[in-house]
């Protein structure tokens, strides 16, 4: 079976905003010639993937297991023509703040260094957009601090290892109250 990528994009647009109107109009095409390309990945799948009301669109379950896999393979199918015109591969990683700050940088220097012909990208984003980012494969691997992990919504789609034993310390001027008796973190 072929699935027009196409296509495929498009009824991504229509599931996204459960809306032919407001797909056309982000896709910059027509409603009529949006609907013609839902049915035509309708008929190649030989599947409806919506059901139409004047009112509503509503995803199948064909269409929401579709929906599951389609923007894996169109992110796939991006990265094998960046692959394909750059001749070189794309590393995409979301990190959370700490760890940019305290690991990122020392290793992707060494990381450059043994790997030349991989292209690195690294942002910041909040946890639950991080995850969905990786889900959805636009991202290839997330660096986060390991009690940030612990709240990942969806935990069992995801492998997740400790891969550094940080120890955070505390800085203090000389003076500072609480290296001359107990206290706690409340007190200050």
């Amino acid at each position: 079976m072929n699935i027009n990528l196409n296509r495929l994009s498009r009824f991504v647009a229509v599931y996204r905003h459960k809306s032919f109107s407001r797909a056309a109009s982000e896709l910059g095409m027509t409603h009529s010639a949006l609907t013609k390309s839902v049915q035509l990945l309708e008929q190649e799948l030989g599947a409806e993937l919506f059901n139409r009301t004047t009112r509503s669109v509503v995803p199948t379950d064909a269409g929401n297991r579709l929906a599951q896999r389609a923007e894996e393979l169109l992110a796939l199918a991006d990265q094998i023509g960046d692959e394909v015109l750059t001749g070189s591969r794309h590393l995409r990683l979301i990190a959370g703040p700490a760890v940019i700050e305290a690991s990122l940088a020392p290793a992707l220097a060494a990381f450059y260094k043994s790997h030349p012909n991989i292209r690195v990208t690294a942002e910041t984003l909040p946890l639950d957009i991080a995850a969905a980012r990786l889900r959805q494969r636009e991202a290839d691997l997330l660096l986060f601090h390991s009690t940030t992990v612990s709240a990942i919504p969806e935990k069992r789609l995801f492998q997740i290892s400790r891969i550094i034993d940080e120890a955070y310390v505390a800085v203090m001027r000389q003076d500072h109250p609480a290296l001359h008796r107990d206290f706690s973190i409340d007190e200050m």
